[in-house]
């Protein structure tokens, strides 16, 4: 059994995580809060992952 590997940079993971997060908030899936992603393999480290909602900060501003 081999794995597909599809994403292959930061920007290729970057890209497919915004993806997920925008079909979660659109389905109501409540994203907010921390999980711990345990691999089910050893060959793979688990991951302690936290996502919260910022603000959207306008472009050109100066915030010095």
């Amino acid at each position: 059994m081999t794995e597909e590997s599809g994403v292959t940079t930061a920007g290729g993971f970057t890209d497919e995580l915004r993806s997920l997060l925008a079909e979660a908030h659109r389905n109501g899936v409540d994203i907010e809060g921390g999980w711990l992603v345990q691999s089910p393999s050893e060959e793979m480290p688990d991951w302690d992952i936290e996502i919260w909602q910022v603000e959207h900060t306008d472009e050109g501003t100066d915030e010095s």
